[in-house]
């Protein structure tokens, strides 16, 4: 089962009530975890989490061509493509209330999954993440 992680890279970490897990609309199992502490202040990881133009330039392995399919203030949908031509449709979700962001592939190569990160702002310049994997095939 899932469970959330209340620990950062620096030590431990409150999670509050407005953390909320994978619910019942999600039928994904818990794959992994990642945790990284990053020198950066806590709105530059929520301009980067919206700027879906990025993702070829940062993740080549994952990403070779990305469309923009629509955009909101705290959202965006692309059609991506990975290098090896797979195709899929993802969407990228912002809840800067709760601190995390949440891109979800909605059809094609991967659908189902889901990448959780959360953020735990440390110092002013010093911002601890922790992504969480979720996979249809882990339910």
């Amino acid at each position: 089962g899932w469970r959330a992680h209340a620990e950062s890279v620096g030590g431990p970490v409150v999670i509050g009530a407005d953390f909320t897990a994978p619910g019942a609309d999600s039928a994904t199992g818990h794959a992994g975890t990642y945790r990284r502490s990053l020198p950066v202040e806590l709105p530059r990881l929520y301009e980067n989490a919206l700027d879906w133009e990025h993702l070829p330039w940062v993740h080549p392995a994952s990403f070779r061509r990305i469309e923009c399919l629509g955009t909101t203030a705290t959202s965006w949908r692309a059609r991506t493509e990975s290098p090896e031509g797979s195709v899929s449709v993802i969407e990228l979700t912002l809840d800067r209330a709760s601190r995390r962001w949440i891109t979800r592939v909605l059809d094609g190569a991967g659908t189902g999954n889901e990448i959780w990160t959360h953020a735990f702002p440390i110092e002013p310049r010093r911002v601890d993440i922790v992504v969480d994997f979720f996979l249809p095939a882990v339910a």
